[in-house]
């Protein structure tokens, strides 16, 4: 006993001596960011203390190695302090012998792995509800992909072993309030309206802060103020007046469900956040783990939305709650965070998310599927020893009948690939092309483009063809013909008598024959053989002057 308090008191000291002033952040540029893993094993995080002995309020002194890894991210001996971390992951998996999430706090920022940046503060996910292991990891993946400023944390796979006893596959990543270059970077001024701002919804802050010191309240919800951080002297009461007054400008704004929104909120970040938050039908946006932004100046300044985080209890993982439907049909997020739903309900917003979900869909979201199988089949070995250590059979917190049938990783990540798959069509469906308000959009069609050679067809993607112009709704409002405007000038073709007759070059006829591979239910014209037509239509001048209606 008087070992661990002594342990606790001189971590306490040290953890003094880690407070780093918010201006201050450091960035280590790296030549190259060589994969971390060896084989097909994970890095191993070697810890001198029992998990047993981790505490969620203190902090407790520990030595830290890095091995099974390349030799540039190998560490030794490293000066640092544990604590436990989470909430339900924390409380509803009790000691001493059970998987929880921890966080470490070095005494100098350091980077961790192929990060690429330097932090203080890094948590280590237990996934211990997750028994894809993959949910959090995925939606980091995909994230990360996005044009969204800082919308995902750095995330990596290590073996943990506490005092040589091995403890599992956990998620090392970034912890998500800390500040600094490559995770989310934001200038701490003294002028409350040039300072910038970290963010969370969360319904916990009542119990866990002081109001209109850590937290603020806006139309009966809370916010809490993650930087400035409270604990230090950089956050004022002016600050947090300054936080309170911007975010009713929010509320107002999301009320009136008009272009007000543009003026305080960043919708491009916002479209990243919801898509995201969405396709994983991500439980706790309406309570918790909403993470936010107040950045920029003058004219500038917004709020926008990041980073993501905590989906153990998404995608099909979430059973036994009456106001939740876990399968992969509707609407959740769009319906549980009120200003997640006022935005969309503003219709300039959500035929942006609608486009950028369209634009995404081939691209960043499929590229996510194939890493997280690609990651399951090649770790598969260091997956499954982590339920050699953890019953796979064992009921854990919110998982469904579903996931408790199946007592393997790679049938688990076959569920979530399912589920997201079902989700992805069902979503499609759901976000009606902007332009061509079809449902689904029409360049989904699972036909070899003729244009972009794509299958199925890009039409949505944002590329310039030469003949085409911008293949984009964009395109329209540039006075250059898309795939959309070339719907309509087929309208108006067929209906002009003598139109095709007049072609005496015979290629529009050609154009507009029909083949195997571009037919629809009827026989009628195709949106490919649309493209080939239009390729010859804007060749020929007599032509289109002879079509101003379209």
């Amino acid at each position: 006993m008087v070992i661990k308090m002594i342990k606790r008191i001189t971590a306490l000291l040290l953890i003094t001596a880690f407070i780093v002033s918010p201006i201050q952040s450091v960035l280590v540029h790296k030549a190259t960011a060589a994969s971390p893993y060896i084989g097909r094993t994970f890095p191993k995080i070697h810890i001198n203390i029992d998990m047993a002995d981790v505490d969620k309020e203190e902090w407790s002194l520990v030595n830290v190695s890095i091995d099974n890894t390349l030799s540039q991210y190998q560490a030794h001996h490293l000066q640092a302090a544990i604590r436990g971390r989470g909430n339900s992951s924390w409380h509803n998996f009790p000691p001493p012998n059970d998987k929880r999430p921890f966080r470490l706090k070095f005494v100098q920022a350091r980077t961790m792995l192929d990060s690429g940046h330097a932090a203080q503060n890094w948590t280590f996910l237990a996934v211990h509800s997750d028994k894809s292991i993959m949910r959090d990891y995925s939606a980091f993946h995909l994230g990360r992909q996005l044009d969204g400023m800082y919308t995902a944390p750095f995330a990596r796979f290590v073996d943990v072993y506490f005092n040589g006893a091995y403890w599992g596959v956990y998620l090392l990543c970034v912890q998500n309030s800390e500040i600094a270059p490559g995770q989310v970077n934001l200038a701490y001024n003294a002028d409350p309206a040039l300072c910038e701002y970290l963010i969370e919804r969360c319904g916990r802050n009542p119990s866990e802060g002081v109001v209109d010191v850590d937290y603020v309240t806006v139309a009966g919800v809370h916010y809490g103020i993650k930087f400035p951080d409270s604990d230090s002297r950089w956050l004022t009461p002016e600050h947090v007046q300054y936080v309170k007054n911007y975010l009713m400008q929010v509320e107002a704004a999301t009320t009136a469900r008009n272009n007000e929104v543009f003026k305080v909120v960043d919708i491009p970040s916002f479209a990243d956040y919801y898509i995201v938050q969405e396709l994983y039908k991500n439980n706790d946006v309406g309570y918790s783990s909403v993470f936010m932004q107040i950045r920029g100046q003058g004219e500038e300044r917004r709020l926008e939305w990041g980073p993501i985080w905590d989906f153990d209890a998404s995608a099909g993982n979430l059973a036994n709650w009456e106001v939740y439907d876990y399968g992969p049909e509707g609407i959740w997020v769009g319906s549980a965070n009120h200003w997640i739903r006022r935005l969309l309900e503003v219709p300039q917003v959500f035929d942006a998310v609608a486009e950028r979900f369209h634009e995404i869909k081939y691209a960043q979201i499929e590229n996510t599927i194939e890493h997280m199988k690609f990651m399951s089949r090649e770790f598969n070995t260091a997956l499954e020893r982590n339920f050699q250590r953890w019953d796979m059979d064992r009921y854990v917190w919110h998982n469904p009948p579903e996931v408790r049938e199946i007592n393997t990783v790679s049938g688990q990540v076959d569920y979530l690939v399912k589920w997201l798959e079902m989700r992805i069509d069902w979503l499609g469906r759901h976000f009606k092309c902007p332009v061509c308000k079809s449902e689904p959009c029409l360049a989904d069609c699972e036909l070899k483009c003729v244009v972009c050679k794509n299958e199925p067809c890009l039409a949505d993607c944002r590329l310039t063809h030469p003949l085409l112009g911008v293949i984009s709704p964009q395109g329209i409002e540039a006075n250059e013909p898309t795939i959309y405007c070339v719907l309509e000038v087929l309208k108006h073709i067929v209906d002009m008598p003598g139109s095709i007759e007049n072609d005496t070059s015979g290629r529009l006829m050609r154009a507009a024959r029909i083949s195997d591979a571009a037919l629809v239910e009827g026989g009628r014209p195709t949106i490919f053989c649309v493209l080939e037509i239009l390729k010859y239509i804007v060749g020929m001048e007599s032509r289109v002057g002879d079509g101003k209606r379209a």
